[in-house]
């Protein structure tokens, strides 16, 4: 168990599942980039603009989440990871603007599918985050 995985369950018990969620969220789209076409061809391709830019990165609501992924898409996620639907795109709306920030950083959108090593360090970004909003 990873050092970020020991400090995620402290603050949300079986975040573990978050991590799987987290990637077979964004993977379902073949990675980033066809997240962020995904998002774009649902009217949504500013709110991401904002994220890579470091804009917004609190600004994802579970409509929109349920809105870019589909009601049949945040079932089939929510029983991969054993969590129930509405919790998938809570987690989803928290930890994605972070994440595609992190993982586009300088501008350039990572091809293909992401991996836990990529993913781990965009929710450590999003720890660091929630710890300096604090202080």
């Amino acid at each position: 168990m990873s050092i970020l995985d020991k400090v995620s369950e402290v603050f949300h018990p079986g975040s573990s599942n978050y991590k799987a969620l987290l990637l077979a969220a964004i993977n379902q789209f073949g990675g980033i980039r066809g997240l962020l076409t995904q998002f774009k061809e649902k009217g949504l391709g500013d709110v991401t603009q904002g994220w890579m830019e470091g804009k917004g990165l609190d600004k994802l609501t579970t409509a929109q989440v349920d809105q870019v992924f589909g009601n049949e898409a945040v079932q089939r996620l929510a029983e991969k990871v054993g969590l129930p639907p509405q919790a998938v795109s809570e987690q989803v709306s928290k930890f994605l603007p972070t994440l595609v920030h992190h993982l586009s950083a300088d501008g350039r959108v990572p091809e293909g599918s992401i991996t836990e090593e990529q993913l781990s360090a965009g929710l450590l970004d999003r720890v660091k985050g929630m710890f300096r909003k604090s202080a």
